[in-house]
């Protein structure tokens, strides 16, 4: 909702020139589409965020359970794991 009136806000700051090319009764199906868009992008990373966190964690459970001398051995390199996936990350 938040996003909807910042939009709302720089479309009503526009120079009234973008108003003569864009038509008026278009912008709210133009904003309506606009945020369909944006929410399902957001929804489908969200749910692929939680697949990815609950498949690691099982996978960690799963290995410490059968495994637990290796898992602990692997789970020590973790945090380098992922010290070297934030600078990569912050890189691109």
């Amino acid at each position: 909702m938040d996003l909807r009136k910042r939009y709302l806000a720089a479309l009503m700051q526009q120079e009234i020139g973008y108003f003569d090319k864009n038509r008026v009764e278009q912008i709210p199906s133009q904003m309506a589409e606009i945020f369909e868009t944006v929410q399902s992008a957001l929804g489908e990373k969200f749910s692929n965020m939680i697949y990815a966190c609950s498949t690691c964690l099982a996978g960690m459970g799963y290995a410490l359970y059968f495994s637990p001398v290796y898992a602990a051995v692997c789970l020590t390199y973790l945090p380098f794991l992922l010290m070297i996936l934030g600078v990569f990350g912050r890189m691109v």
